[in-house]
C-alpha cells in the first residue's frame, strides 16, 4: 500500500533538470540557472500539459485534448497551447517540448529525449 509520501513522489516527474511537474499537486517548476522556479499555469493549461505528459510521448488528438481540458474549439485550444509554450518553452516560436502534429494534435517531447 502506498503512503501519502510515496504517492506524492510518484506524482512528480522531472525532465532533464529543466521541467518538474507535480501531477497530483498540479504544480510546475522550471529549472532556471540551477534553481527551480515555480511557474503558474491556468487550470486548462495544466489539464493540457497533464494529458500530454501522461500520453508518454505519443501524439494526442486535438478533439481528445479539447474534451479532456474542456476547451471550446480549435481556436481556443491554439490559444491555450500558445500560452503554455510561452510559459514553458525557451523559444515559444520554435517549440521543442510541446510539438505540433499537423492536422492531428500535439505531443509532449521531454527535454531528455533531445
Amino acid at each position: 500500500m502506498n503512503t501519502g509520501r510515496q504517492q506524492e513522489s510518484m506524482s512528480i516527474q522531472e525532465f532533464n533538470n529543466y521541467l518538474r511537474i507535480d501531477l497530483l499537486g498540479r504544480r510546475v517548476w522550471l529549472g532556471l540557472g540551477g534553481q527551480w522556479q515555480e511557474t503558474h499555469l491556468a487550470p486548462k493549461e495544466f489539464a493540457i500539459l497533464d494529458l500530454l505528459v501522461r500520453s508518454s510521448g505519443m501524439p494526442v488528438g486535438k478533439h481528445r485534448i479539447m474534451n479532456a481540458a474542456e476547451v471550446g474549439g480549435e481556436g481556443s485550444l491554439q490559444t491555450h497551447i500558445w500560452k503554455l509554450r510561452r510559459k514553458l518553452e525557451p523559444d515559444p516560436r520554435n517549440p521543442r517540448y510541446i510539438v505540433t502534429y499537423h492536422k492531428v494534435g500535439y505531443r509532449f517531447q521531454a527535454p531528455s529525449e533531445q
